[in-house]
């Protein structure tokens, strides 16, 4: 059996290389199998086990659009039309965006809709949109010449329109894609600390929502349920809303991938904008759902690395993924770079207004009033409450992360010495060097997160 005394983990756009204090050795028990290996080891480490990488990428997009899954081909759809409109993730997803937009421009363009009838949407949530070099790095310069693009931007209430309701709220959505002839949504399948997986209906909720609507979607009541985790559909009332939102204006044809840890395309899901998003989510879970017997005293993660690990906002990812299998009373330590710092000054705002994770839940949950990012704050306070969490970061000063409910590291090392201090040196340790881009869930019969991987 393989074992390791380092591991490289995901930190920056480098990585960074992490000594162990003893040797780690694998942990089976990926979504396919039943058990979990079970060794006579006190520490673990888990990575995803992803397929090959795809020989050719475009090939795959464009058998994809000939083939697609519970839908008429894309050329089928697009003679019909005489304009189109295409979603895409913004910098924070790396989605190969380049590869898919060429062959989905070229399709189009055969079927009758040339580029400058084909508006570039950024499906944005309530990101900033971005401008400039975000955008040529977003879509490079051969689509920002070609087509007019667009930045969604939910704070603009004149560029919203309701399209119907979810659970007594009013939904509205950026006009340019309601009032789109041809709607196509494209984006990344992988685990998603709320709402179970990312991609297929993602991409309209929260992607193209106004302010209000992305809002009630992130309330707190929402968020604090047990099933409201990565990894998990089945239950998942984040996943079920979304599916609801979706259907109010669902995208005419779906483009969504997957990818490994080195960003390379795996797979290619086309077609019905719920049927290829499932099949994509069963083929991507067997690759990064790992099943753990127990919960751990320790769990040591990133946050993925670039883009992701570049702001504390979206770092807190890699925290909600380890909080999933930590015991109460453990700790988490949590490598990354943070080079963008803490992100939007409203998520900021939040640890300036309340001192402490449980002031901060008490807040919102007397406040009837969502507050822009409060979400990402409400999950780090959850997993506050539950374990310690350290970090390490080469981009925030130590006071900076004090502030912000954790404790700063000067390494990962120093933070397993002083929990093994804590905790005894025989503590249990898991290691997650991909962070959020695995989600490990307890077999535990009384864990909340136990589940199938595919939708319900």
């Amino acid at each position: 059996m393989e074992e390791t005394r380092s591991l490289h983990f995901d930190y920056g756009r480098s990585g960074l290389e992490v000594p162990l204090p003893r040797a780690a050795f694998p942990l089976s028990g990926t979504s396919d199998e039943a058990e979990p290996l079970r060794v006579p080891a006190l520490d673990y480490y888990a990575r995803s086990r992803h397929p090959s990488p795809l020989a050719d990428p475009a090939g795959a997009v464009l058998a994809a659009c000939a083939k697609p899954i519970g839908s008429p081909p894309l050329a089928e759809l697009a003679r019909q039309h005489d304009r189109a409109l295409i979603t895409v993730s913004d910098r924070t997803r790396p989605v190969p965006n380049r590869v898919l937009l060429r062959v989905l421009l070229d399709e189009l363009s055969a079927a009758g809709i040339p580029p400058e009838r084909v508006t570039i949407l950024i499906a944005t949530g309530l990101h900033h949109p971005p401008g400039g070099e975000e955008l040529l790095e977003i879509l490079g310069k051969d689509v920002l010449e070609r087509c007019p693009v667009l930045g969604h931007d939910a704070r603009d209430e004149s560029a919203q329109v309701p399209v119907g309701e979810v659970g007594g709220q009013a939904v509205l959505m950026d006009r340019a894609y309601v009032e789109a002839p041809l709607r196509l949504v494209t984006g990344l399948i992988e685990p998603h600390l709320m709402a179970g997986y990312s991609g297929g209906r993602k991409g309209v909720c929260p992607g193209v929502l106004a302010r209000q609507s992305i809002l009630h979607w992130h309330r707190p009541q929402l968020l604090a349920h047990p099933r409201a985790a990565a990894g998990v559909l089945a239950g998942n009332p984040v996943d079920q809303e979304a599916r609801d939102v979706a259907r109010l204006a669902p995208p005419h044809f779906l483009l969504n991938v997957t990818i490994d840890r080195l960003r390379h395309t795996t797979g290619v899901f086309g077609g019905h904008w719920e049927k290829a998003w499932r099949e994509g989510v069963e083929y991507v879970a067997r690759s990064v759902v790992v099943r753990v017997p127990r919960p751990v005293d320790v769990v040591v993660t990133s946050a993925g690395g670039y883009p992701l690990d570049a702001t504390f906002y979206q770092a807190i990812k890699g925290i909600v993924t380890a909080a999933t299998v930590v015991r109460p009373g453990g700790v988490i330590i949590l490598a990354a770079s943070l080079a963008e710092g803490i992100g939007s000054a409203d998520f900021a705002a939040l640890f300036r207004d309340h001192g402490d994770p449980q002031a901060f839940l008490d807040h919102i949950g007397r406040t009837p009033e969502v507050s822009i990012d409060q979400w990402q704050a409400q999950v780090l306070a959850q997993a506050r409450q539950k374990a310690a969490v350290w970090v390490f970061s080469r981009g925030l000063r130590p006071q900076v992360l004090r502030s912000l409910y954790v404790e700063p590291l000067r390494s990962v090392e120093e933070g397993l010495a002083r929990a093994r201090s804590v905790l005894g040196r025989d503590c249990s340790i898991l290691y997650l060097p991909e962070g959020p881009y695995i989600a490990p869930l307890l077999t535990a019969s009384d864990s909340p997160t136990v589940s199938p991987a595919a939708p319900a």
